[in-house]
């Protein structure tokens, strides 16, 4: 028995994509710790913490939620795991979780998971949000959560969504650099010097922003020329202006600044020599309340502070805990932490492409893998799976180009269980 699959043609595009969203290559995605809603996309819950588990291939970015996971693919697909209590997922259904990936919607570039909601922008830089919206934090108009997406503003370049579960506020910039923000406002957070009242639509917040993020009650953003400004809640000390004063209006905090983070009653940002400050709740031997930031380590790269007071930061290609030292995780350009599970960004070790094609029990198969450009002729190799997870080599000859199309001939072991089959690059 022997078919010619030419449905293969559109899932086959992305196989040959040179230069994939932002310009960089895809990365398998990997999660580790409690997955008792899903967030580890297993297919299964498990309320115990699970070792490092592959999620899925072919992602350019991850976003850890309280309790979800969302993540984008090479070909701008935003899919998510998890906790679907507040619509998150995208699902009408009465389900509170999913315990494997979903697609939550398309063409999608960057993303930012808050509490219980997800804020995404599309190619064409609109910005969308999906799940919780206690506070306006959707910034739709309403207080209402939503299982569709909703589309929030155009010309949009940046989102940072919050992470307070009841009181969450997002912001954005535009391509003018333009800093806006909604939600909830209580503390100030939004500086707009004084209301309490949430903002369920986005209002103007300051001009000439590069850089925005928003934590529990309180907000940092960097300008264009390095200056770091903070507004919100400091009880703690976490604005970092040497007060413990709530602060409705933006304050000035450091110069020379390339990132900035707000954490859970702390901040941290890094200054342009690699220098990694912190202020705010019990900041490493300095105390319940740090008002001043003080160093907490040189030549720093990243730094994600996680949903805690116990964020991890990126030095010499580590990533470093803030309160534990010997921590030590190698291997991983990018991390994100969620309240109970972390997800790692790890660099494929083959160039694959998950081809979702069931062989079912025959006697052979032709696989044919159509518009292969012509500056990759040569001889492919041929992976297969039955659970899409451990792949090997298959045992068949490498394919063979034939005109523009890339053939393969698959003997069936006579099994009834389904197989799954992928590319890999051609052969040195």
């Amino acid at each position: 028995m022997r078919y010619r699959l030419s449905t293969l043609i559109v899932l086959l595009c992305c196989v040959f994509v040179a230069e994939p969203v932002w310009g960089q290559e895809p990365m398998t995605l990997y999660g580790v710790g409690r997955n008792h809603w899903g967030q580890l996309g297993q297919g299964r819950t498990s309320i115990d913490p699970l070792p490092e588990m592959f999620l899925y291939d072919n992602v350019l970015k991850a976003s850890a939620g309280t309790l979800f996971s969302a993540f984008i693919t090479v070909d701008g697909d935003l899919m998510g795991t998890g906790q679907n209590t507040d619509g998150q997922m995208g699902e009408h259904v009465a389900f509170d979780f999913f315990a494997d990936p979903r697609l939550i919607d398309t063409e999608v570039v960057d993303l930012s998971s808050g509490a219980a909601y997800i804020m995404y922008i599309k190619s064409d830089g609109t910005l969308w949000g999906i799940g919780g919206n206690n506070s306006g934090e959707l910034g739709n108009g309403t207080t209402t959560r939503t299982w569709d997406p909703v589309q929030v503003a155009t010309d949009v370049i940046f989102v940072s969504a919050g992470r307070h579960g009841d009181s969450s506020h997002t912001l954005y910039i535009t391509s003018d650099n333009t800093l806006w923000g909604m939600g909830s406002n209580s503390t100030g957070q939004l500086g707009d010097g004084g209301s309490i009242l949430p903002r369920t639509s986005p209002i103007e917040i300051a001009d000439n922003v590069v850089y925005a993020s928003s934590g529990i009650g309180h907000t940092v953003y960097i300008t264009t020329n390095g200056d770091l400004y903070a507004m919100g809640w400091n009880q703690f000390g976490q604005l970092g202006d040497g007060t413990f004063e709530t602060r409705t209006e933006p304050v000035m905090i450091a110069s020379g600044v390339t990132k900035a983070k707000a954490a859970n009653n702390q901040s941290y940002y890094i200054t342009n020599d690699g220098t990694l400050y912190i202020t705010g709740a019990n900041v490493p031997d300095q105390g319940p309340e740090t008002e001043n930031p003080v160093i907490l380590d040189t030549n720093v790269d990243d730094i994600d502070p996680g949903y805690s007071q116990d964020g991890v930061y990126l030095k010499n290609d580590q990533w470093l805990s803030v309160k534990e030292q010997a921590f030590r995780l190698e291997g991983y350009p990018s991390i994100s932490l969620g309240a109970e599970h972390t997800l790692y960004l790890r660099e494929q070790s083959l160039n694959l492409t998950p081809i979702p094609i069931r062989i079912e029990k025959a006697d052979s198969e032709t696989l044919e893998i159509t518009a292969v450009p012509p500056s990759l002729e040569g001889s492919y190799q041929l992976y297969w799976s039955d659970d899409l997870r451990n792949w090997s080599l298959h045992p068949e000859p490498d394919g063979t180009l034939s005109g523009d199309s890339l053939i393969f001939e698959v003997e069936n072991p006579g099994s009834s269980e389904s197989q799954f089959f992928r590319v890999g690059e051609p052969v040195e």
